[in-house]
């Protein structure tokens, strides 16, 4: 059976300087099913 698909949505609005943050660590996971979206 595969692994789950795992979904990071990240609300953003005006807070550029927390996004890049945010994305790291969504993207520093060990996990590998992973799908972000930012909106």
């Amino acid at each position: 059976m595969p692994y789950p698909l795992v979904s990071v949505i990240i609300p953003t609005y005006q807070r550029a300087n927390f996004l890049a943050k945010a994305i790291e660590s969504v993207l520093n996971q060990t996990y590998p099913y992973i799908e972000l979206i930012v909106v």
